[in-house]
């Protein structure tokens, strides 16, 4: 669970200047390591990735990722979801997308913005903090992060600037 330590680490970090540069992430490698960690954690959801092939590098911290990640995947399962679908896309304009979509009990209608306030919680115990702290780390990368509740569930997508596109390792085997 993230304690209530590291957010406020995560807090303090982001409060400080910018540095002047922040690290390049191959934003689907990284997501495919830290699902691959999660997966067996017990009790909690399945976990099912859909990543594309090719590289997206994005201007990012790894730990940011695996807090944004662990974030979004613990809500998951105290939502009580069974399944867990990390995916992604790479659309035409620059920017890489990411989602965490479950099958748990979801949010209210009209909660979509609001989960992503401070002090914001759906669930007993909670600090409110969590999802406040993922969207100031997107937004602070130059991303979004927005919330789409579904029939059953929720799914977060957060999109990211991307910096460099490379083929995958199967396209680059092909020339």
């Amino acid at each position: 669970a993230i304690g209530v330590l590291q957010l406020a680490e995560r807090i303090r970090r982001l409060n400080e200047p910018a540095r002047a540069s922040t690290p390049e992430t191959d934003l689907w490698f990284h997501i495919g390591a830290i699902c691959a960690r999660r997966g067996g954690k017990r009790g909690g959801p399945e976990c099912r990735l859909n990543l594309p092939a090719r590289s997206a590098r994005v201007q990012l911290e790894p730990q940011d990722l695996e807090l944004i990640l662990q974030e979004l995947m613990e809500n998951a399962a105290k939502a009580e979801a069974t399944v867990v679908s990390v995916g992604g896309l790479v659309p035409d304009d620059g920017s890489a997308v990411f989602f965490v979509e479950d099958d748990g009990e979801g949010i209210p209608d009209g909660e979509q913005e609001k989960i992503f306030e401070s002090w914001y919680f759906n669930f007993p115990g909670g600090t409110g903090l969590g999802l406040a702290v993922v969207e100031r780390i997107v937004t602070q990368a130059g991303g979004a992060a927005r919330a789409v509740r579904l029939k059953k569930g929720l799914r977060i997508e957060i999109t990211l600037p991307v910096i460099l596109l490379a083929a995958g390792a199967d396209a680059e085997e092909e020339e």
